[in-house]
């Protein structure tokens, strides 16, 4: 009989300890712990997965030996992964980026072992032999409003690098281009379509013209998506990518893993202005799955799937190439708040993140004042400064409040604090429960955030707009572009909206209305969000009166 072998996991450090797998044999290592089968599996593949399950369970029994044949329970795990990398490769792409300064020669490159002699591999993109300069990994996915359409989603920093894309999205300007290898071997370049792309939330979306490449739709599988209950410490994973860029035949490396942790991040700023930095992404702010699976260079948008071979998440080297352990493995979840975003995304529209206006404070466990038999958690957040006329100010915050949760959800410090504002997006409602010390008291407020200002909109690429230009302007949030606000944002909030863009002899150009500008009413009625200035002024044909922030007035004709 062949010796069994179970896994085992090492938990290390405290709370919120991670986990990461092993192999051990039955009978070694007294007291190390116990044997665990696969979790109960519902939906597409999940009786074949569950199948695996239950003979697996049957041979281990915390690692003593057993007198079965463990190779048959082997083989049903083993073609369990091979079914579920079977359906969810037809959905990854492999990702080549070409960049060239103008007037650059081609880099020298190293010779590929596996080209074949007298290959076209050298410059064109299209060869299997060719090696790119960049390279990364993506996945297909669709549009239900489009069912013909198909998308690669994949890292913003695989398709664009370092570098900002040009001003028409697509980086001519610096002469880069995006090539895209489907499963099936076609090749299809995607750099003249890009459809949005945020660097705030690493993620981009690139539209595949598979007309103009003559591939039928329905040969280019989209990915199904899987349900964020799945994301919990102890699931296993399967991670399918272009490691090294050999997926140039368009055949996925696959490796095994498990969720070690959720909700972790790369590096933290320094305190929670950071969230208004340049170089700050959600990201920082406690949003990543950590799983034990190496991710070698060139899986960056490599597709993470639940044993049903459903997506769970994609994976990015962030944390890699902020200094951390090369092999630790980290990707974006997709849960409720990144699929909101995802779908943001392949609409066009830029994405946007939620605005409280204070500066949040952790307050230590020393300092809980509140019931604790109530409240049980230790830590949570002070309101150390906040904005005069914002959304904290208006829904009834004070200073020195403390924030024990948002929507129900514990706050435990300053960094969580802004991911789930950030998160739920601009207009949502966020119903806090705070304790207010000088009363002694639990009080709950209702804050309509408004939105997380973007540093550098140079780095955003958008083909869509939520609102229709009205009569040759866009207008936004007040907080919509850093450069609009005020050197210190936590000074005031401007109830009002921003324009961002006026359209060259239009009604509104003709009218003196200048980008900047801030609008504060019109025809009377009070607008300080883009809904409300486009619902003032939607019905109204003729001339109309904008009252502007510093008290002038402008009449826009139709």
């Amino acid at each position: 009989m062949s010796r069994l072998r179970s896994m085992v996991f090492a938990v290390g450090g405290s709370a919120g300890a991670s986990l990461s797998r092993g192999m051990l044999s039955a009978g070694g290592l007294a007291g190390a712990s116990h044997s665990r089968g696969l979790p109960s599996i519902a939906g597409r593949g999940g009786s074949r997965l569950a199948s695996a399950g239950f003979l697996f369970l049957a041979l281990c029994n915390c690692g003593i030996a057993q007198d079965l044949d463990a190779t048959a329970a082997a083989r049903v795990l083993e073609q369990a992964l091979v079914d579920c990398i079977a359906d969810a490769e037809r959905s990854v792409a492999a990702i080549a980026r070409i960049e060239r300064p103008p007037g650059a020669s081609p880099p020298v490159r190293i010779l590929d072992p596996f080209a074949l002699p007298g290959g076209d591999g050298g410059e064109n993109p299209r060869s299997r032999n060719f090696i790119p300069d960049h390279f990364g990994s993506g996945m297909i996915v669709a549009d239900d409003q489009s069912p013909d359409e198909r998308y690669v989603l994949t890292t913003y920093h695989v398709a664009y690098g370092e570098n900002r894309p040009s001003e028409d999205g697509g980086g001519a300007e610096r002469n880069v281009k995006v090539f895209v290898r489907l499963a099936g071997g076609e090749v299809i370049e995607a750099s003249a379509e890009p459809k949005a792309a945020d660097w705030r939330s690493d993620l981009a979306v690139l539209r595949l013209d598979l007309e103009a490449a003559g591939v039928d739709p329905t040969d280019v599988v989209p990915i199904e998506f899987g349900s964020g209950e799945d994301l919990k410490k102890g699931r296993l994973v399967v991670v399918l990518g272009n490691p090294y860029a050999q997926a140039r035949d368009g055949s996925a490396s696959a490796s095994m893993g498990m969720i070690s942790n959720t909700s972790r991040r790369p590096m933290p700023p320094d305190d929670a202005r950071g969230l208004l930095s340049d170089d700050a992404s959600i990201h920082h702010f406690g949003t990543l799955l950590q799983i034990d699976s190496r991710l070698n260079l060139g899986t960056s948008g490599g597709l993470v799937v639940n044993l049903d071979g459903e997506a769970i998440g994609l994976t990015t080297s962030l944390a890699a190439l902020r200094g951390y352990e090369s092999s630790v493995g980290y990707a974006i979840p997709f849960d409720e708040e990144m699929l909101k975003l995802i779908a943001d995304l392949i609409a066009g529209y830029e994405l946007e993140y939620g605005f409280l206006g204070i500066h949040p404070r952790t307050v230590g466990q020393n300092e809980a004042t509140w019931d604790r038999e109530e409240y049980p958690q230790a830590t949570a957040v002070r309101v150390a400064e906040l904005a005069g006329q914002s959304p904290a100010e208006e829904a009834g915050l004070e200073r020195r409040d403390i924030i024990l949760s948002i929507n129900g959800r514990e706050v435990v410090d300053d960094i969580d604090l802004m991911r789930q504002i950030g998160l739920l997006g601009p207009d949502a409602e966020a119903e806090l429960t705070v304790w207010r010390e000088r009363e002694e008291a639990i009080v709950r407020l209702r804050a309509r955030l408004g939105k997380w200002p973007v540093y550098d909109d140079t780095k955003l690429v958008i083909t869509a707009t939520r609102y229709p230009e009205w009569r040759g302007i866009q207008v936004d949030y007040p907080t919509a572009r850093k450069k609009y606000m005020p050197s210190d944002p936590l000074s005031v909030y401007r109830r009002a909206v921003v324009v961002t863009s006026v359209a060259e002899g239009s009604p509104a150009d003709e009218a003196g209305l200048r980008v900047g500008d801030f609008i504060e009413a019109v025809q009377g009625a009070h607008v300080e969000r883009p809904a409300e200035f486009h619902a003032a002024s939607a019905d109204e044909a003729g001339p109309l009166t904008l009252k502007l922030l510093d008290g002038s007035r402008k009449t826009v004709g139709p």
